[in-house]
């Protein structure tokens, strides 16, 4: 019986570190200058393909519900397609905590 609680508490404690790394990893990205350059990135990875290029930078305001990009750009194989500057959305992130989108402002 010993050996089960032991096991128990070894689990427990994992699963505490692994939140508590996540977590750290999210207020990382978001909330320094460095990360969140770091998350642009990663969004623009994630966004592009072998036919298109998807390229996102100069994310801030994310958890303030004033979210801004200084500009996202779309490419295809023939070139830029569309430039969006100053792009802008006035949200609520809590919102999402009931799969609802709900912007006040969306504007580039």
């Amino acid at each position: 019986m010993k050996t089960v609680w032991r096991i128990l508490r070894i689990v427990l404690y994992t699963l505490l570190i692994v939140v508590a790394g996540a977590i750290g990893a999210l207020v990382v990205l978001t909330k320094t200058e460095r990360g969140r350059d770091n998350l642009a990135g990663i969004i623009s990875r994630l966004a592009s393909n072998d036919n298109r290029k998807i390229t996102v930078s100069g994310i801030d305001g994310i958890w303030s519900g004033a979210l801004s990009v200084d500009h996202v750009v779309l490419e295809d194989r023939e070139g830029a397609w569309l430039v969006a500057r100053k792009v802008a959305v006035d949200w609520s992130p809590l919102a999402l905590l009931s799969k609802n989108f709900s912007a006040d402002r969306i504007a580039a």
